[in-house]
C-alpha cells in the first residue's frame, strides 16, 4: 500500500509550465525549497513589478 501511495503522490500533477509540460507536486516543492534557499542566502535574482513591465516593453519594442 505504501508503494502505491508513493507512486500516486509522486505523479500528482498540480499545474503546467509555460511550454505545457506537467509540473508534479514533488517538483514544485523541490523548486520552491531551492528558491527559498537562494532568497535566504541572497543569490536569487528578484525584480519589482515595474522592472518586469519595463523588460517586457523593451524586449517587444512596445514603446
Amino acid at each position: 500500500m505504501e508503494k502505491l501511495k508513493a507512486i500516486i503522490e509522486k505523479e500528482n500533477i498540480i499545474g503546467y509550465d509555460a511550454m505545457g509540460n506537467p509540473i508534479t507536486e514533488s517538483q514544485y516543492i523541490q523548486e520552491m525549497d531551492i528558491l527559498i534557499k537562494d532568497i535566504d542566502n541572497g543569490s536569487a535574482e528578484l525584480y519589482t513589478t515595474e522592472e518586469v513591465k519595463k523588460s517586457i516593453i523593451n524586449e517587444n519594442n512596445l514603446e
